[in-house]
């Protein structure tokens, strides 16, 4: 009897090994592999997953924290960057330590559109933001920039299926993206 019980034992040890086993040498690396896939993919605005920056969603460009964490998940949140705060023009302005020449021009820009688009449509009193290169520099007003779009980018920003059709469809057309930074943008050499 004992001998049977030591077998039963035995016997549930290897199938909750075997389990674990499954877990961490099946299940997690393809977990990891998932959550690396979706982190690649926040860094592209045809791709980056609108949901994640809801949260981000305030009334005061002061909120200094809020601000830093939501172009923290903004595309190009990769590069290494810094911010400032300018509350008496209601700007916003990211730093990033790295030439604009060293980069995709192509998915700079589309960022650029994109994570304003997002930072307008989240934040209710920025009225500014200035992306700093080391050798370039574009800065984009609310009004301009919103004269862009049919409908007030708080709305779009909170509608995924608007902001879909309004924001990330135009940016796949490289003619659009050069006419909205043409038009919207100011651009100077650093």
């Amino acid at each position: 009897m004992r001998h049977k019980k030591d077998i039963s034992i035995a016997i549930l040890l290897v199938i909750g090994l075997l389990i674990l086993l499954g877990i961490e040498c099946v299940y997690r690396p393809a977990q990891e592999q998932r959550q690396q896939e979706y982190e690649t993919r926040q860094r592209d605005p045809l791709t980056h997953d609108l949901s994640s920056i809801q949260q981000y969603k305030s009334l005061y460009m002061g909120d200094a924290a809020n601000t830093i964490h939501l172009f923290g998940n903004l595309p190009l949140q990769d590069l290494p960057s810094s911010y400032e705060n300018d509350p008496e023009s209601l700007t916003f302005q990211i730093n990033y330590n790295v030439s604009l020449a060293s980069l995709s021009e192509q998915l700079v820009m589309r960022s650029l559109i994109y994570n304003s688009a997002a930072a307008f449509g989240l934040i209710d009193n920025l009225e500014g933001l200035r992306y700093r290169f080391l050798d370039k520099e574009f800065s984009v007003s609310r009004a301009d920039f919103s004269q862009y779009f049919e409908q007030p980018l708080s709305e779009l920003v909170q509608t995924p299926s608007l902001w879909e059709s309004a924001v990330k469809e135009p940016l796949q057309d490289d003619n659009v993206v050069i006419a909205l930074i043409e038009a919207c943008f100011h651009k100077t050499s650093r």
